[in-house]
């Protein structure tokens, strides 16, 4: 009974843990969706007021990388809003690791969603994102920036519920079967 136990807290702790990100991925509604066809550049304008708050970024990008038995970078990125008067409203930045793997170099199709932040613009008018992404080991084939509004964020509750199951699964799991031995000699 202990180990049909453990694993249904187990798979219930991975099933509600995905859940809360994928809820917390796709929260809001999407305002704008800018495929990036340059690796440099910027964005039209876009108007922004509190209402949308909090916005999230995210980047989708699908790359082509040498996967090594080493860390390597694919690619890196910069992407900043910029806000009225120039000032950055916000701003991301960071590099695509490709996942290792123990077999020899090989070429391999990846798709990376990265949530670039969550945020809050103060004043209502225009803005503007712009970026850079830099290949470094990786060839690009697709990037995409995406912003939604309205977005929620993690359930703490839910999320240590998920985490509390799992764990409690994975205990019963390795210490449910032991038997306890008497104490009297």
């Amino acid at each position: 009974m202990p180990k049909f136990i453990s694993i249904v807290l187990v798979v219930m702790g991975v099933a509600f843990g995905a859940w809360q990100f994928h809820q917390y991925a796709t929260s809001g509604e999407v305002i704008a969706s800018f495929p990036l066809n340059d690796l440099v550049g910027n964005s039209e304008v876009i108007t922004l007021d509190k209402t949308m708050n909090p916005l999230r970024l995210t980047l989708s990008s699908i790359y082509e990388a040498k996967i090594e038995t080493y860390q390597i970078i694919a690619y890196s990125y910069d992407v900043n809003l910029i806000g009225p008067g120039g000032m950055s409203a916000f701003s991301a930045n960071g590099s695509e690791y490709p996942q290792q793997e123990q077999e020899a170099a090989h070429y391999k199709e990846q798709v990376a969603n990265h949530i670039l932040g969550t945020f809050d613009v103060s004043t209502a008018d225009g803005y503007i994102f712009d970026w850079q992404i830099k290949p470094i080991k990786g060839k690009i084939s697709e990037l995409e920036l995406t912003l939604r509004r309205n977005v929620t964020d993690i359930n703490i509750l839910f999320a240590a519920t998920a985490g509390l199951m799992f764990v409690g699964g994975l205990l019963i799991g390795i210490f449910g079967r032991r038997k306890l031995k008497p104490l009297n000699k």
